[in-house]
């Protein structure tokens, strides 16, 4: 099976995260890529441009003190049938977790002609994440 991972490390503290309601909160994303998937690689990059555009995220390449880890399975269903022309839609699953925890996941199939709405949608659903855990954390506070 092809895939890619995405490592997201946060690069704010728990009394941060509450004390930026502000702010948009920092988060470093580290990227990296194992697949022959062509929709799959072209969604992880487009994932990956979208973090660098955010004012909210920032790529970086490690994952070892990571906050929140954002995973990205990806693999082309049409690979083992002879018939249908390959690379025009990948399967991805997504997986966050949270200081080694999971949060919560997402499982999506799309066409070469979405995925930057794709990526748009991965990122969007990131930020709301890390609002719920800053909602998390303050009502707790």
């Amino acid at each position: 099976m092809k895939h890619a991972v995405i490592g997201v490390i946060a690069v704010f503290g728990i009394p941060t995260l509450a004390a930026a309601q502000t702010q948009p909160v920092r988060v470093a994303v580290d990227a990296s890529i194992e697949s022959n998937d062509v929709v799959g690689n072209r969604l992880v990059y487009a994932v990956k441009e979208q973090l660098r555009k955010s004012q909210a995220f920032r790529l970086m390449t490690e994952t070892d003190s990571a906050a929140i880890v954002l995973r990205i399975v990806t693999l082309d269903p049409d690979q083992s049938i002879e018939s249908v022309p390959h690379g025009a839609r990948s399967v991805a699953s997504i997986v966050w977790t949270v200081k080694a925890v999971y949060w919560t996941h997402e499982v999506m199939v799309t066409g070469s002609d979405r995925v930057q709405e794709r990526a748009e949608d991965i990122v969007a659903d990131t930020d709301r994440i890390v609002d719920a855990i800053r909602k998390t954390i303050t009502t707790k506070q």
